[in-house]
């Protein structure tokens, strides 16, 4: 949705100071900047369909580097942070770096002559990979069957986000025609993920069975083990907290710290907040589908799944090449970014 640029006062949703705040106590300077988003509209027309946003990230960052020497801070060390769509932004800001994709737009919207590179990416919870992110989540939460989630038809771009402010929540059940949908792109994700190539710190790969399981899941499940260690660890001894902590039935002790996570335990622990496909809705009603849009198309879908399934038919698929360009995974390889780290 459109990002209006925040003020230094704005407080959390318990009254504790915001980010920006926080960060200024801190000694960082701060840069706040607006862009349009996929809900914006003007004379009749959607203006802020993707890959705008980004296109207006990488001005304001193309802006501080033109301007280093007369502004505070140093441009060469800029940090994005953000969350859920904000961490996507983030991620893609910094994967894209200067990348030739996104030329022709920045030149559209005037931007200046500078580099839109950053120095890090400080992303919480990004929502991101869209073209594959519905087999990830079913392979995850397939069989969790409650759903609680955000009634985004009840939000305005102001209310989305005004973090102070709880969300309203539709609640329920998936039907048997949901089910068959995570099962089938639950099923789907092993071979994407082995497709990857990935590998642990050590050199270990990390792939998965045509069942879902092995060392991917494996390391996903220390990864929980070395957070939930972390926030034991930052609890006073025989405190109510680390006693509730103890109690968290998922959750192995042994020698005074978390020496193993039931991972089915931990994906049944709470509802999901999505109901599948997770992005791209079927009926083409999610944020996702409505990011896609065009200027006179407000909801596309944007995977083959989804499209060949598709509840409203006149319902468009969105072009590829504005689909990668959302997704920071095609720009990993980006040396302007990335360095020798992209190798």
């Amino acid at each position: 949705m459109p990002a209006k640029a925040a003020s230094y006062d704005k407080k959390r949703r318990d009254g504790s100071p915001g980010t920006i705040l926080v960060a200024l106590s801190k000694g960082y300077v701060v840069a706040s900047v607006g862009a349009r988003g996929r809900t914006l509209q003007k004379e009749g027309k959607y203006t802020g369909k993707a890959p705008f946003a980004i296109i207006d990230l990488k001005s304001a960052v193309r802006y501080l580097h033109a301007n280093d020497e007369k502004m505070p801070g140093d441009a060469n060390k800029i940090i994005s942070n953000g969350t859920s769509a904000g961490g996507a932004l983030s991620t893609l800001l910094g994967a894209s770096a200067d990348h030739y994709d996104y030329e022709p737009y920045l030149k559209e919207a005037g931007a200046l002559n500078a580099s839109d590179k950053i120095f890090a990416v400080s992303a919480y919870c990004p929502i991101t990979n869209l073209e594959n992110a519905d087999m990830a989540y079913e392979w995850q939460f397939n069989g969790v069957n409650e759903y609680s989630r955000i009634d985004m038809s009840r939000l305005n771009a102001a209310e989305f986000n005004d973090r102070s402010k709880p969300k309203p929540k539709i609640e329920g059940s998936l039907n048997e025609a949901e089910i068959k949908v995570s099962n089938e792109l639950a099923e789907r994700f092993p071979t994407y993920l082995n497709s990857l190539h990935l590998v642990d710190e050590k050199g270990n790969p990390l792939t998965l069975d045509p069942k879902g399981n092995g060392s991917f899941k494996d390391y996903l499940s220390e990864v929980v083990k070395t957070a939930a260690n972390k926030a034991y660890r930052g609890l006073v001894q025989d405190s109510e907290e680390q006693k509730a902590f103890q109690q968290i039935s998922w959750l192995s002790f042994e020698k005074g710290k978390v020496s193993s996570v039931d991972w089915f335990g931990y994906v049944f622990s709470d509802k999901r907040m999505k109901s599948p496909p997770a992005f791209d809705a079927l009926n083409g009603s999610s944020g996702e589908n409505n990011l896609f849009g065009t200027d006179t198309e407000n909801n596309r879908h944007f995977t083959l799944y989804s499209a060949e399934r598709s509840a409203n038919k006149d319902l468009n698929l969105a072009d590829p090449q504005i689909v990668k360009r959302m997704n920071p995974m095609h720009y990993l390889d980006n040396r302007k970014c990335c360095g020798t780290l992209a190798d």
